[in-house]
C-alpha cells in the first residue's frame, strides 16, 4: 500500500478528498484519515452516529476520529477492510498516530502551511511534538 502522510496546521481537508478521488478514478482503492484534532473532513461527509468512523465517500472509505493505528486498525478489521487499500492518505496532528520513528515508513511526506504566521508557530510547535529528531536519517518533506 502506498502510504501518504500529510503534516501542518493549514486544513487539507478538501485537497484529501480531491486527490483520494483522482486516485480511485484511476482505479484505487483508497482510504483517508483525519487525525487531527479538528476533524474537519466530517464537515465533507453525511453525518454518522458515532464519535469515530469508516465510511465510504464518493468511492474511497474516509476515516475520522481515530487517535491511535490501534484504534483505526480495529475499525478497519471489524469492518473488513485491512489489507485491501492501494492508497492511504494520512492528515494527522496527533503524535499517537505518527512520530519521527515512524515516518520513513510512508512513501511520501507533505508538510502544508497556509502562509500565515500563526500556522507557522503552529507546525513549529508540531515539528517538536512529533520528534522528528528520532529518525534515523533526515526526512524530505514535499
Amino acid at each position: 500500500m502506498k502510504k501518504i502522510v500529510f503534516l501542518g496546521a493549514a486544513d487539507k481537508s478538501h485537497v484529501l478528498l480531491a486527490l483520494g478521488r483522482l486516485w480511485t478514478s484511476l482505479g484505487q482503492k483508497v482510504l483517508l484519515v483525519d487525525s487531527t484534532m479538528g476533524q474537519a473532513v466530517q464537515g465533507y461527509l453525511p453525518p454518522a452516529f458515532t464519535g469515530s468512523a469508516v465510511q465510504e465517500f464518493e468511492g474511497m472509505d474516509a476515516a475520522y476520529g481515530f487517535v491511535t493505528e490501534a484504534q483505526l486498525k480495529r475499525a478497519l478489521v471489524q469492518a473488513g477492510t485491512e489489507g485491501t487499500y492501494d492508497v492511504l492518505l494520512l492528515d494527522t496532528d496527533h503524535t499517537q498516530m505518527v512520530t519521527g520513528r515512524d515516518l520513513p515508513g510512508y512513501h511520501k511526506r507533505v508538510w502544508c502551511w497556509d502562509g500565515k504566521r500563526l500556522s507557522l508557530q503552529k507546525n513549529e510547535e508540531l515539528l517538536l511534538r512529533l520528534c522528528l529528531h528520532e529518525a534515523e536519517a533526515p526526512l524530505s518533506f514535499l
